[in-house]
């Protein structure tokens, strides 16, 4: 809780991009609320199959996932830009070593929100991704992004 309470009023200064008192002291009241109602609730509930007690794990798949989604944002533009228009699309099956259905939903949601590449089917642990390139074909592979859901699984 602590730790949580210390990145919301972190996140709470840096935007507000104020240090007086009143900030601090408004920031704070806030960042204690959250975080005691987000511990309370994340005690009581767990959803199955992951476990967000350490609120750092999911920020920093979060942190991750944007940055992997901007990456790709930049590579897509760059491809549709070409005037050769490098493209290489097809169908990719890919297994994964997720166990819960939560942990199998967010990486093909991640999958889905990253530009070039869509989750097309899920059946057991194995995916069907429709990939732009061949670049994204391979990327899937060293993903870190699943990586960060199986440190949620435990």
């Amino acid at each position: 809780m602590v730790a949580f309470f210390v990145i919301l009023l972190t996140f709470w200064l840096i935007t507000s991009g104020s240090f007086s008192f009143q900030h601090i002291f408004i920031g704070g009241l806030i960042s204690l609320s959250v975080s005691a109602v987000y511990t309370r609730m994340f005690k009581k509930y767990q959803i199955s199959g992951i476990k967000i007690s350490k609120p750092y794990i999911l920020l920093d798949y979060l942190f991750h996932l944007v940055v992997d989604i901007v990456r790709a944002n930049i590579n897509v533009a760059k491809i549709v830009l070409s005037p050769r228009m490098p493209i290489s699309p097809g169908m990719v099956k890919y297994r994964t070593k997720l166990k819960s259905d939560v942990g199998k939903v967010m990486l093909a949601t991640s999958i889905t929100l990253t530009p070039g590449t869509l989750t097309v089917d899920v059946e057991g642990d194995e995916f069907l991704v429709h990939v732009l390139t061949e670049e994204n074909a391979l990327g899937l592979t060293d993903w870190g992004i699943e990586e960060k859901i199986m440190k949620m699984e435990g």
